[in-house]
């Protein structure tokens, strides 16, 4: 299972990154702080949008978290209506894929 993460640190994004990487023993594979974002040398382009509504959280028992195939089975409901627009809007989270100069990242 490949997991996305987005997080905000308040200005000290590579500090941060860099202890988490230490500490995980982890690879950073992409870095891009707001400041960075915003130079228009990136020329970055809004390619796809994913609203992640977070159904997990709305089945109280604890206990049916803790089952492989129910987790896999909450990963695919969240896939199949990420991108319908009704649950974009009451979305809790949001995936935005950009691309590059022209190039699609992954």
């Amino acid at each position: 299972m490949k997991f996305i993460t987005t997080m905000n640190f308040n200005g000290q994004c590579r500090e941060a990154m860099e202890m988490y990487r230490e500490a995980f023993g982890g690879k950073v594979t992409a870095l891009l702080t707001y400041g960075e974002a915003n130079d228009h040398a990136y020329s970055l382009k809004l390619v796809d949008l994913y609203g992640i509504r977070t159904f997990w959280d709305l089945q109280q028992n604890q206990e049916k978290h803790e089952r492989e195939e129910w987790q896999k089975s909450m990963v695919q409901l969240e896939m199949r209506v990420s991108q319908i627009d009704e649950y974009r809007r009451i979305a809790f989270f949001h995936h935005l894929v950009f691309t590059k100069d022209g190039s699609a990242t992954d």
